[in-house]
């Protein structure tokens, strides 16, 4: 038996490994202006922002800084856009907020089964801080059609937790993510559960820490992330806001940026809890790059339309005030140069489903 899995494990590096070479090699050759085309015709991926309202006031977020109104987006808004993006193609779609928390939805398992009941929708992702996950029924959450979860929380003990995430349920937390990894292990583990994990290094520290011990037995080691680099959320987040050890992540000069617009001016339609268009699922706290309103186009009409194109084409003259100092910029051909393979794939997919409809 020894031997045969060991022969399986070679074959599945051979083939892997030519399957890697395979894909540099269409990233190397396929011309990025072809890509970009297939990216500006047709967006790939849905994100919506379930709401905008929070039940943590994290140092290292700009939540605290926000100004927009609280809001929680309407059902049948989700439906609407659902159905469209399943009579497109489908794909993924994620339930991430620029700010907020999805959890704070208490009619949130009926919109996740609302989009698992389209065809052509292959992943549900959410990102919660896990605060309100004993709101609902674990095994119902398990069994809602969500493939994914991510978790963002900090480990160690109450007055870090306090500190980081401005909340007193530090136990409260770490007894909701166990719940629900035991649940998801007893159905089978259809959620892919990872753990966004914010400490004070060195990790040493942890060794000897039960919570971790726990999380590990049920999560494997890419399951579990280990956030040292933070984001400055446009600059409204110091060295100060974050934890001890951990360093901001580095920013591109304006000069640079001017070079090409930002990946993001191409990635995905995120529609916000006001029901308002965006295209950056990140920094964008106050919805300054705004593309269209759902209640009133469609999002085809949207990601085709003038507001986007502009965005795009005055990029190097009139940036967003809101990506002068972001640091999550990439360069839409430097994203694609890594990506081409992967972006191909996908729109691939989606032509093929509309024509078989």
């Amino acid at each position: 038996m020894a031997v045969v899995i060991k022969k399986f494990e070679k074959q599945f590096t051979f083939v892997s490994y030519y399957k890697n070479k395979v894909k540099d090699l269409f990233n190397l050759i396929v011309p990025k202006s072809f890509i970009k085309w297939l990216m500006e015709k047709d967006n790939t991926h849905l994100g919506f922002e379930i709401s905008n309202a929070c039940n943590a006031n994290c140092s290292f977020c700009a939540y605290r800084f926000m100004k927009r109104k609280l809001e929680i987006i309407k059902t049948d808004k989700i439906q609407k856009i659902v159905k469209e993006y399943s009579a497109k193609g489908g794909g993924s779609v994620s339930f991430t907020p620029v700010v907020g928390d999805p959890l704070v939805d208490k009619d949130l398992l009926n919109k996740i089964r609302i989009c698992k009941s389209f065809k052509n929708i292959d992943e549900i992702f959410l990102y919660t801080n896990g605060l309100f996950l004993n709101r609902f029924d674990n095994s119902e959450l398990v069994k809602s059609g969500l493939t994914r979860i991510a978790i963002s929380t900090y480990i160690g003990n109450a007055e870090g937790y306090k500190k980081y995430y401005g909340s007193s349920k530090y136990d409260q937390v770490i007894e909701n993510i166990k719940n629900i990894l035991i649940i998801n292990k007893k159905f089978g583990n259809p959620i892919n559960i990872t753990l966004h994990l914010r400490v004070d290094l060195p990790l040493e520290n942890l060794e000897k820490n039960k919570d971790l011990a726990f999380f590990r037995e049920y999560l494997n080691p890419e399951s579990i992330h280990w956030l040292e680099v933070y984001e400055n959320w446009s600059g409204l987040i110091k060295k100060k806001d974050i934890p001890k050890g951990a360093r901001m992540s580095d920013i591109s000069s304006r000069k640079q940026k001017t070079k090409s617009p930002c990946f993001e001016m191409y990635r995905k339609a995120h529609i916000l809890s006001n029901g308002s268009v965006g295209v950056c699922s990140c920094r964008d706290i106050e919805s300054e790059i705004v593309i269209g309103d759902i209640s009133k186009e469609s999002i085809k009409d949207i990601w085709l339309g003038e507001k986007l194109k502009k965005y795009r084409s005055q990029w190097s003259t009139k940036m967003p005030n809101v990506c002068v100092n972001c640091d999550r910029y990439k360069p839409i051909d430097e994203f694609i140069s890594k990506q081409a393979f992967s972006i191909f794939s996908t729109h691939l997919k989606r032509i093929k489903r509309r024509i078989l409809q």
